[in-house]
């Protein structure tokens, strides 16, 4: 099979709660479409079992994905490197308890 990229980005939701004017991503009330979790399970399967490296969720905002932290643990178990871009609002409790030590995250807001 003919080897796929190394880097994947995944866009897990547009919904946002800031909803800054600069944004590209329409996150108005009642507009989110996101992808199930199993979908995006299966191509992090996928893309492992393809020698893929890196994987960077975003969004809209990554953390309000109700599948946020089994992605992510998902990811770091097939051995693939993670990054996120989000605002951070979002990261307490739950999410911390999960998150990897030296994940690189990007702040945006």
């Amino acid at each position: 099979m003919k080897r796929i990229r190394d880097s994947l980005s995944i866009v897990l939701t547009n919904n946002c709660d800031c909803q800054c004017r600069h944004c590209y991503m329409n996150s108005e009330p009642g507009t989110a479409r996101d992808l199930d979790t199993s979908f995006w399970s299966g191509v992090l399967r996928r893309f492992a079992e393809n020698q893929g490296k890196d994987v960077c969720f975003h969004g809209g905002e990554p953390l309000l994905h109700p599948g946020f932290a089994r992605l992510l643990a998902e990811a770091r178990g097939l051995g693939l490197a993670t990054s996120i871009v989000t605002n951070a609002l979002n990261f307490t409790g739950k999410l911390c308890s999960c998150w990897p030590r030296r994940t690189p995250m990007c702040w945006s807001a």
